[in-house]
């Protein structure tokens, strides 16, 4: 049971790494597309800055969702675990 728990936290620090190099590299295209926008001068490029700050926010929610959703699984995980020992 114990290498079974091991093996999900293991899982699960993986995909939040993976999650989280997702993460840094939208918020990285994003950063690059904000000063592309900053550079043209257009007149657009208020409203376009707008919409891509918009997106980095839905963005970075996923993530944190997925990453609140696993931590309640791990404590009920490990609340199980007690109740058994």
């Amino acid at each position: 049971m114990d290498l079974l728990n091991r093996e999900q936290r293991k899982e699960a620090r993986m995909r939040q790494l993976a999650l989280d190099a997702e993460n840094q590299e939208k918020q990285m295209a994003l950063l690059v597309y904000e000063k592309q926008l900053e550079e043209s001068g257009s007149t657009g490029s208020r409203i376009e800055s707008d919409q891509a700050t918009r997106e980095l926010l839905l963005a970075q929610a996923d993530p944190d969702a997925e990453r609140q959703q696993r931590r309640v699984q791990e404590l009920d995980n490990s609340r199980m675990l007690q109740s058994q020992a």
